[in-house]
């Protein structure tokens, strides 16, 4: 190698460092300023709850008294249990597909995580043509009924 060479690699890679210390330098100074930014925030709003924490105390207790607010706040409940049940429900289903893609992989399928089942049907479609060239196809559709659960 020249020294030409050498000494063109030299140079790009102290431009790379410095680029690179560069832009952690920016990250530190945009995460420093966010933290300022909110510690203003913070204080501005104790400066003002002080001022204004009386006038608006007494008109936030009587809408808490309302039933306006009792019937949100309600609502606001019944959302949130059926959003953790369907959360719950969307879970199983999820480790239902993961345990499935899982299988189909050790399988030999050239299934991945994301493909739709269009797709993943096909991929199976083609590993049963290629395996039933050796082997019945009766014994192969048999393997992992689960499978039919996403594939369908």
């Amino acid at each position: 190698m020249k020294s030409f060479q050498l000494k063109q690699i030299i140079k790009e890679e102290i431009v790379i460092v410095k680029a690179s210390l560069t832009e952690q330098s920016i990250k530190e100074t945009v995460n420093s300023l966010y933290k300022t930014n909110k510690l203003y925030e913070s204080i501005l709003s104790s400066v003002l709850s002080i001022f204004l924490d009386s006038k608006y105390k007494k008109k936030a207790d009587e809408f808490k008294d309302s039933p306006e607010y009792k019937e949100l706040i309600h609502q606001m409940e019944m959302s949130t249990k059926s959003l953790n049940y369907l959360t719950a429900k969307l879970k199983d289903k999820i480790d239902d597909y993961d345990k499935n893609i899982s299988s189909m992989q050790k399988a030999g399928i050239k299934v991945k995580m994301g493909m739709s089942p269009k797709t993943m049907w096909k991929e199976y479609e083609k590993w049963v043509n290629a395996t039933t060239k050796a082997s019945n196809k009766n014994i192969l559709i048999k393997t992992n009924p689960e499978w039919d659960k996403i594939l369908k």
